[in-house]
């Protein structure tokens, strides 16, 4: 790789450590894609993104194990949005420009963690601009993960977030109950070596640990801990409980919201029923109330598309549709913004979350 400044590719982090599920499919095969064919496919640059935890950088890295492993002449630079500003500040003092700028526009595959990072930073965001436009120009891959769409990357130059979308856009979601047990399994296969977790504390912990997969990932790793230091005391589920008190605790106060709970208050507001709500007739009276409890249900739980679409009887799809019909509306309808933001509130919740 021969570049002083990348930072090392974190070993597990490969595809066929990364388990795929319905939140995160469409982001893994994207980048499978990209791998195969970097600076090739019209997903150039590959834009991911979603909530901390949900595996971006996993993802990211994986492209840079398989690019390397096929091809181990091929230059890949992984670095976050932070590193790079740093050197790009310290070329700046001490006059290195010209080398800095070699150094980044010579990579065959440039991945950049955390681009959100680079927000108001203006002299930043020109040379990126050009590193970028460069990188483009000689088809070389651009792979960068943010915590927000492009769309909602606030203090970022248009020209530079116009061409981030320019390629492919895609975002990770929390994972679903049956990705998290996956996930669950699979790591203990790859921890507990050959230990044996009951299957009812896998279950229990996927069924309470909803976040993100860094917090399954602590979880089943504290479990893995307890039994190596206490192998004459069997696991039960008391113990998990109490071994994961703090960390359930935790995820109460973020999922404290069901899609029921929404579909209530929402039913309420407009004067609808729950069997309309989950009828399919698309009269008007009933769309607009039927959008305004998905978004919500987007914006205020945990819940992934696929889990979102299951309790409204609809597909993701449609759950995706109906939310960002929503949101193109709140964006020019004050009215509609204030009645949103009055359910959120009478939720619980703040309505500055609605903005995430």
């Amino acid at each position: 790789m021969g570049m002083p400044s990348t930072l090392p590719l974190t070993e597990n982090y490969t595809f066929q450590n990364f388990v795929v599920g319905p939140s995160n499919s469409f982001a893994h095969a994207t980048a499978m894609a990209v791998a195969n064919g970097p600076g090739r496919t019209s997903n150039n640059p590959l834009f991911i993104y979603g909530g901390t935890g949900l595996g971006k950088t996993h993802l990211m890295q994986s492209i840079g194990h398989y690019v390397l492993k096929n091809n181990p002449a091929a230059s890949v630079c992984y670095i976050t949005s932070e590193t790079f500003l740093n050197e790009y500040i310290n070329a700046l003092t001490n006059n290195a420009m010209p080398a800095f700028r070699e150094r980044y526009r010579k990579v065959d595959v440039l991945l950049l963690d955390d681009v959100q990072f680079i927000a108001d930073k203006r002299q930043f965001q020109e040379e990126f601009f050009n590193t970028f436009s460069s990188l483009m120009t000689y088809q070389k891959q651009v792979v960068m993960t943010s915590d927000v769409a492009p769309k909602d990357l606030k203090g970022c130059e248009e020209r530079l977030t116009g061409r981030f979308k320019q390629g492919m856009v895609v975002e990770i979601e929390a994972p679903s109950y049956e990705t998290r047990l996956a996930i669950l399994k699979f790591k203990v296969k790859m921890q507990s070596a050959g230990r044996v977790i009951p299957e009812e504390i896998l279950k229990y912990i996927a069924e309470n640990i909803r976040s993100h997969v860094r917090a399954l990932e602590g979880a089943i790793s504290r479990v893995i801990t307890f039994i190596d230091l206490n192998p004459n005391i069997p696991m039960t589920l008391e113990i998990v409980q109490h071994l994961l008190k703090d960390s359930i605790e935790q995820e109460k106060t973020i999922k404290d919201l069901t899609v029921e709970d929404i579909m209530k208050v929402v039913t309420e507001f407009y004067g609808v029923t729950l069997s309309d709500i989950l009828s399919p007739q698309r009269t008007q009276t009933l769309v607009t109330p039927r959008q305004v409890a998905m978004f919500l249900s987007v914006k205020l739980t945990t819940r992934s598309l696929v889990e979102i679409g299951r309790s409204f009887g609809k597909t993701h799809a449609t759950v995706y549709h109906g939310a960002q019909t929503i949101q193109k509306r709140i964006d020019v309808e004050s009215d509609l913004r204030k009645v949103i933001e009055n359910l959120t509130s009478q939720l619980g919740r703040n309505p500055s979350e609605l903005s995430k």
